[in-house]
């Protein structure tokens, strides 16, 4: 039974941009755009939470990881659907991928709302959310590490319980990872659709298969931004480490490159930016 290694399986939960992918309302209106996030300050037992502008409304942004959500001097590129009949941060929530231009400086990108008492959000402070012993836990380690920086490379947050065998008969298996936009780093959601099928593996055996994608976004007003080239071929070479890191040999998986952009339609342009894992089992 191949073993993938501990760590490499808490380094591939870590890594990641945030790409928010959550089911749609195939009947709310798809919006593509960029805009400067505004932050919404919502009180001491909870981190700031994100609004946006747009066509003179003020929409939620959601982030369930915390992990590369919006951040001021950033611009974001949002695309997803109005859910008119639910809220985020106090305002109408967009539901879909949200994408933070890492590679550009935005100074215009500043606001801060002041908290009012106005919006009241559930508590999504990581260390307030966790359980007491983990939480006990990570204080530990942080008293530790002034004592002894190496002590930082330990695990904050331990990893989950292991997941259950896997009995045959065993059948092809095959996940789809998206990415932000301009982003060789998937997020930790869409990792653990990998962390399955390795585990799958594990038992089954076989040959993965790993196809590479870039693409294009068509923007509400007619832009067509596309990703940077070799964007493809980074995500390429990216997998190939997570899968080295995660105990798999060369011989057992093959990775390909499509370069070509795909083409933007102005709906649902996020799944484009993708990376597809098909797992055929040796018997």
């Amino acid at each position: 039974m191949i073993q993938p290694k501990p760590r490499a399986i808490f380094a591939l939960l870590a890594l990641g941009w945030i790409t928010l992918s959550l089911s749609f309302d195939l009947a709310a209106k798809s919006v593509s755009f960029i805009t400067c996030p505004i932050a919404r300050d919502v009180g001491p037992d909870s981190d700031i939470c994100f609004v946006a502008e747009y066509q003179g409304k003020t929409y939620g942004l959601l982030d369930t990881n915390g992990y590369n959500r919006p951040m001021l001097k950033h611009k974001v590129l949002v695309e997803g659907e109005i859910i008119e009949d639910e809220q985020v941060c106090g305002a109408t929530r967009i539901a879909g991928v949200i994408s933070v231009m890492r590679y550009e400086i935005s100074p215009e990108c500043n606001q801060i709302l002041p908290d009012d008492g106005s919006v009241v959000v559930k508590n999504n402070n990581l260390f307030l959310r966790i359980p007491e012993e983990q939480r006990k836990r990570a204080f530990r380690l942080m008293d530790e590490v002034a004592q002894n920086p190496e002590s930082s490379l330990k695990e904050a947050i331990l990893d989950p319980p292991p997941l259950p065998p896997v009995q045959p008969p065993f059948s092809e298996q095959t996940v789809d990872l998206h990415y932000p936009f301009n982003s060789k780093r998937s997020s930790s959601p869409e990792l653990r659709k990998l962390l399955y099928l390795i585990h799958y593996f594990t038992f089954s055996g076989g040959h993965i298969t790993v196809n590479t994608y870039q693409g294009a976004s068509l923007l509400d007003n007619g832009t067509v931004m596309e990703e940077m080239q070799g964007m493809s071929q980074a995500r390429a070479n990216m997998f190939r480490e997570l899968l080295t890191e995660l105990g798999i040999d060369d011989e057992n998986f093959s990775i390909q490159s499509h370069p070509t952009s795909v083409a933007a339609t102005g709906v649902e342009d996020w799944k484009n930016r993708r990376v597809s894992v098909t797992l055929h089992p040796a018997h």
